[in-house]
C-alpha cells in the first residue's frame, strides 16, 4: 500500500497535481481489501462475509478496523510541503486541522472531502472548525475566526489557567474537543491575539509563554515553523481571509525566533 501511495506521489510532484485526498483514501481503500480478499478464511472467519456484512451503527469488524488503519496510514503520508519537519510532533487533530488548511488553499471546497479527511485521521466532529459547511463552500476558521472559542488548556502541561481567556469551547457537556487541547489550538490564539493588537507580536509571545511555561522553550522552534508555514496561507489564490492573521503569524514567528529567556 506504501508503495502505491509513494508511486502516486511521484507522479504529483514538481507538478500540477493529479491526484487528490479522496484518490489516496480510494487507493488505500482498495489496497486493504485486495490484501484481505486474498484469503478465504482469516482466524476462523469467512473474510468476504466480514468485509461485506451488513452491520449495525457503530458495530465494527476486525476487519474494517484493518481498512480503517490503511486509510490512517494513507493519510499519514499526506504531508503539507513545508511541514515535513513538524508532522511528527502533532495530534490527529492538529494534523487534520493542518491538511485540511492544505487542500483549502489548494482551491477544495467540497465539504464531502473535509469529511473523508477527518474519517482518515480519526476526527469524529469537524464543525467547529469548519466556518463553512456548505456542500461546495467548505471552508476552515481561521484564528481570529475561532477567537476564545474551542480553547482549552494543554494536556500534560501544568499552568496557571487564570492566563487563559475564560470562554473554552466544548463538544456538548463533555470532554473538549480534541483540537481545544492541542499548543497548535492555543498558537492559533496567540495569532488572533498578535491581529487583535494591530501586529504587536509581544501579547501572542507572552500568551504563549503563561500557557507552557517553561515547557515553550521546548516547543519555540517547532511554533517557529508551523507560524512560518501559516503565514505562507494568505499568499495562495482564495485565501483571502487568511491575509491579516498570516501577516500576524509571520510577525509572531520573528519575535520567538529572537526571543531570549
Amino acid at each position: 500500500m506504501k508503495r502505491q501511495i509513494a508511486s502516486m506521489q511521484a507522479l504529483d510532484e514538481d507538478g500540477e497535481p493529479n491526484f487528490n485526498d479522496a484518490d489516496y483514501q480510494l487507493a488505500a481503500y482498495a489496497a486493504a481489501l485486495k490484501v484481505l480478499t486474498q484469503y478465504g478464511k482469516l482466524d476462523g472467519r469467512d473474510v468476504e462475509h466480514e468485509v461485506f456484512a451488513m452491520r449495525g451503527r457503530n458495530e465494527k469488524s476486525d476487519f474494517q478496523t484493518v481498512i480503517e488503519r490503511a486509510l490512517g496510514i494513507a493519510c499519514d503520508t499526506l504531508i503539507p510541503r513545508g511541514l515535513e519537519s513538524s508532522w511528527r510532533d502533532l495530534s490527529l487533530a492538529e494534523r487534520y486541522y493542518l491538511r485540511a488548511l492544505d487542500i483549502e488553499s489548494r482551491g477544495e471546497r467540497r465539504k464531502g472531502m473535509y469529511e473523508e479527511l477527518a474519517r482518515g485521521f480519526g476526527v469524529t466532529d469537524i464543525r467547529p472548525l469548519l466556518k463553512s459547511d456548505k456542500a461546495n463552500g467548505a471552508r476552515m476558521f481561521t484564528p481570529t475566526g475561532l477567537a476564545a472559542g474551542l480553547l482549552a488548556p494543554v494536556q500534560g502541561v501544568e499552568i496557571d489557567t487564570s492566563n487563559l481567556p475564560t470562554r473554552r469551547g466544548r463538544v456538548g457537556s463533555g470532554a473538549p474537543h480534541p483540537f481545544a487541547v492541542t499548543p497548535l489550538r492555543h498558537l492559533m490564539f496567540a495569532i488572533r491575539e498578535t491581529t487583535a493588537a494591530d501586529n504587536d507580536p509581544e501579547r501572542g509571545r507572552q500568551y504563549l509563554r503563561d500557557t507552557f511555561g517553561q515547557g515553550y522553550w521546548t516547543r519555540r522552534e517547532g511554533f517557529i515553523g508551523l507560524l512560518e508555514w501559516i503565514a505562507a496561507l494568505g499568499n495562495a489564490e482564495g485565501m483571502n481571509e487568511w491575509a491579516a492573521d498570516s501577516e500576524s503569524a509571520r510577525i509572531l514567528a520573528g519575535r520567538l525566533r529572537n526571543d531570549h529567556a
